[in-house]
């Protein structure tokens, strides 16, 4: 098995996203990633931008070898919506947006939902 980061704080955006590849699968988990709308009353810096569009571009890289997508929940570092091809053909595991949780992550869950509509080969809610 090998285990690949894509995107997280330590690289310079706010993210979680994680590449598992094994024999038999590769799996994505989490694949989102954003930066800090204002922190300390600052936007943020170009950089932070910069760096979040590269990882975002990693992201959707490594998803076009996944054949699952794992979305653990529906905060923007989590999941990129405005990029439905990432779910086609996939099978997705993802937080069930019908029980505890949040108004705007439920909102976010069926954007996503209608965003990837007929895309995915199967989407099985968990918790």
């Amino acid at each position: 098995m090998k285990i690949t980061p894509l995107a997280a704080e330590s690289m310079g955006a706010r993210s979680m996203a994680t590449f598992v590849e094994t024999e038999e699968v590769n799996i994505l988990i989490d694949p989102g990633v954003s930066v800090a709308p204002e922190r300390f009353d600052l936007p943020p810096h170009p950089l932070e931008t910069y760096q979040a569009q590269k990882l975002r571009e990693r992201i959707m890289l490594f998803a076009q070898s996944a054949h699952i997508l794992i979305i653990t929940h529906f905060h923007e570092d989590h999941l990129i919506i405005d990029a439905p091809k990432i779910a086609e053909g996939k099978v997705i595991f993802m937080k069930n947006p019908n029980h505890n949780i949040p108004a705007g992550q439920r909102r976010r869950a069926f954007q996503f939902l209608q965003a990837v509509k007929g895309l995915p080969r199967e989407i099985i809610f968990m918790d």
